[in-house]
């Protein structure tokens, strides 16, 4: 058995295998500090002085990978102030914008305010005719018009005679566009009827009203009661006027809404009625006749 020494080993003393190899240079390796001798020492300081500059080559390239970061960060940091600065700038740009079209709009609203109060005043000396329900049926005012000469009491009572607030019969006239009385021709005597309407009618005081709006007002009877006025009253004018005589109601005014009744005087004559506005009484309360019993006792008793 031999004993030479590894192939490994031989190599190292000699300086690799033949020389020059056609494979190449060796790669460094450390050295092993088995050997004290000159060239072992050598090969020692060389690889020790490749080491130092690996690791100063790792060091530059570190420092440069952190300033190449820091450099992007500062880069990526001013990219977002400068975005952050434009987003601000279109903000302000758009509020401007929302401000000057609220400006403009609040211009073109007090304009078209100012265009309709002008057409309002342009036409207030027609503005008591505005309802369209108080026009005449042609879309002009009827030239004439009957027309209550006196008033009727605050209260009355069922089954008792109508009478004015001066205890005296109620009277209508007609009269014409110049609000004087007819006393001649046709219109002077035409025969006119009486009917009843809602309390309410004509609250505003109008002046004019059409005739569909008049007759939808009328009331003739609530159901399963009889008639409201005891009979069915056809005055005829003479003179251009009328007493109005024996009027009754049958009913209180409990069962429409205000609990007050109106009388209403209009032509007997559908035809005429076109020309000739309806007159219309104070409004006032029907109630059982009962009552005025009581009310009849209770005042006797006081007058003794």
């Amino acid at each position: 058995m031999s004993h030479s020494r590894p192939r490994r080993e031989w190599e190292e003393d000699h300086g690799g295998a033949g020389g020059d190899d056609r494979r190449g240079s060796p790669q460094a390796k450390r050295p092993r500090g088995c050997c004290s001798c000159s060239c072992c020492q050598e090969k020692k300081d060389f690889y020790e002085s490749q080491i130092e500059i690996l690791k100063k080559e790792m060091e530059c390239i570190s420092k440069g990978s952190m300033e190449e970061r820091r450099t992007l960060q500062k880069e990526m940091q001013q990219f977002y102030q400068s975005s952050q600065l434009r987003l601000h700038e279109l903000v302000n740009q758009q509020g401007n914008r929302m401000q000057e079209c609220h400006k403009n709009f609040r211009l073109i609203w007090e304009q078209l305010n100012n265009q309709l109060s002008k057409i309002e005043n342009s036409g207030a000396h027609v503005q008591q005719y505005n309802n369209p329900r108080t026009f005449s049926d042609e879309g002009e005012l009827r030239k004439y018009r009957m027309k209550f000469e006196n008033k009727c009491c605050d209260t009355e009572y069922s089954r008792q005679d109508i009478m004015a607030d001066d205890a005296h019969p109620l009277k209508v006239a007609i009269y014409d566009c110049d609000n004087r009385v007819i006393t001649e021709g046709p219109l002077s005597s035409i025969q006119v009827k009486v009917v009843v309407l809602h309390g309410e009618f004509n609250n505003d005081h109008k002046e004019h009203w059409k005739r569909e709006y008049f007759r939808e007002n009328m009331i003739s009877s609530r159901p399963g009661k009889p008639p409201l006025l005891s009979e069915d009253l056809y005055p005829r004018l003479e003179g251009g006027m009328a007493n109005i005589y024996g009027v009754k109601f049958q009913d209180n005014s409990s069962f429409v809404p205000s609990k007050r009744f109106r009388l209403g005087v209009m032509a007997a004559d559908d035809r005429m009625s076109e020309k000739i506005q309806e007159g219309i009484s104070e409004s006032f309360a029907v109630r059982d006749r009962r009552g005025l019993s009581k009310f009849t006792q209770f005042y006797s008793i006081f007058s003794i």
